[in-house]
């Protein structure tokens, strides 16, 4: 499970473990980078070991989800890999999705990450929008919790950012790559909050949040200028 097209392509290929890959084993690629470079594995293996089966599964969830073994993997590909790759996807996840052929499961990650982007952002937003006008954000909380708003990760999230706990669980430049690749797999002009969301990201990156929690994108955004 590897954050990157370059850095699946230096290990499996470049590194030679597609070379050793055992004949009728399965390569299940859990990596979240896109729809273009997942196609372009799958192809690129079989050409060099057609005996091996190529399954794209991408997972939602992020660092506590993984340690507990509650991961929602998204997988698609040949059903003849769902019975070899049952255990291992069992002992990972809570659930195994079954989407169709390959790229579906890396189509439906990006449009689940999208949403997710969408919400941390708007979360953010929220709170910012909530110290401009002196609410606090336990009334905020108190407001929210419970009721048809109510969402549990971006209450979590909340809380996360009202703390000041940016310690990473999902880094916020991994968050920002799948929006990236959102974006170019829509094809055309992009969906415009997330054209705003990636240029607002990418300068809470450049300012260097990109290693600290999603939840960073808090940090980056313009406060009111009191001086004048």
């Amino acid at each position: 499970m590897l954050p990157t097209a370059a850095a699946v392509e230096s290990v499996i290929f470049d590194g030679g473990v597609a070379a050793a890959f055992a004949e009728g084993s399965v390569w299940a690629q859990m990596g979240t980078i896109g729809v273009q470079a997942t196609l372009g594995f799958r192809d690129r293996l079989a050409a060099v070991r057609p005996g091996v089966t190529f399954v794209d599964a991408p997972v939602s969830g992020s660092k506590g989800p993984a340690e507990q073994g509650q991961l929602l993997i998204l997988a698609s590909g040949p059903e003849t890999a769902a019975s070899p790759l049952h255990p291992v996807f069992d002992a990972i996840g809570r659930k195994t999705v079954w989407l169709g052929q390959v790229g579906q499961g890396s189509i439906v990650k990006l449009v689940v990450n999208a949403y997710l982007s969408i919400l941390i952002e708007g979360v953010a937003e929220t709170m910012e929008l909530a110290d401009r006008l002196g609410i606090s954000h336990q009334q905020l909380a108190d407001v929210i919790e419970g009721g048809p708003l109510d969402a549990p990760l971006a209450g979590a999230k909340l809380h996360k950012m009202d703390r000041g706990d940016y310690a990473p669980e999902f880094p916020l430049e991994w968050a920002l790559k799948d929006v990236d690749l959102a974006i170019s797999a829509a094809g055309g002009e992009a969906p415009p909050l997330l054209a705003a969301l990636s240029g607002q990201w990418h300068t809470a990156v450049a300012a260097g949040h990109g290693r600290q929690d999603i939840s960073a994108a808090r940090l980056s955004l313009p406060t009111p200028n009191h001086t004048g």
